[in-house]
């Protein structure tokens, strides 16, 4: 088992243990009636309804609330960024720097702080572009680590925390990730990621 800290903004903490075995929440509802199967009588067919929110603490709301923002200002973010590298894509080809604009975010803070390693106008700024784009890549892990795994409970303590874990396969290991985060980790990286979308636009 390791421990694994998000960097940046926010004390997103991940724990990271090799094991496929760990229980996670995969339905929530109520069983609104029962009835024989007609074809079968050994068997029971269960009408269910799926209330996912259904034993939610109170304060879960601020919660969703707080993951919608994250959710809006990345993707102002990154809309913004794809904004820019089409027009520093056509900026560059004309001075014979040719690159393409990619789809996976990766790839577009390659191409972006190539193009201004590479584009001598742009050269000046190649500093701005390597530390914007290091600072987005941190934020979009932290980010992801919020967005892409599932909620597996609450802690109530003070302050309370959304209790969220994801299965990640590599290296033929499956791995699981427990991250315990507050309401103001997730607003930490949420302001994070309006400040980025400033910096890119200033």
């Amino acid at each position: 088992m390791g421990e694994r800290r998000a960097e940046g903004e926010g004390k997103i903490v991940g724990v990271t243990k090799e094991h496929p075995l760990h229980k996670t929440r995969i339905f929530q509802g109520r069983i609104d009636s029962t009835k024989r199967d007609p074809n079968d009588p050994t068997k029971v067919i269960f009408n269910v309804r799926s209330e996912p929110f259904l034993k939610d603490p109170p304060f879960a709301t601020g919660f969703y609330d707080a993951i919608g923002r994250l959710v809006v200002t990345w993707g102002r973010f990154e809309h913004h960024l794809d904004g820019n590298l089409h027009a520093l894509v056509r900026f560059a080809a004309q001075h014979g720097v040719e690159e393409r604009v990619p789809v996976a975010f990766q790839t577009k803070a390659d191409v972006f702080r190539r193009i201004y390693r590479d584009c001598s106008p742009l050269k000046s700024r190649e500093n701005w572009a390597n530390t914007l784009m290091s600072d987005a890549e941190l934020l979009g892990k932290n980010r992801n680590r919020i967005i892409h795994s599932t909620v597996n409970g609450w802690g109530e303590n003070d302050p309370p925390c959304i209790k969220l874990k994801s299965y990640e396969f590599r290296k033929k290991k499956w791995s699981v990730t427990e991250i315990d985060a507050t309401l103001d980790d997730i607003a930490k990286l949420a302001d994070k990621a309006d400040q980025l979308n400033t910096r890119l636009l200033g």
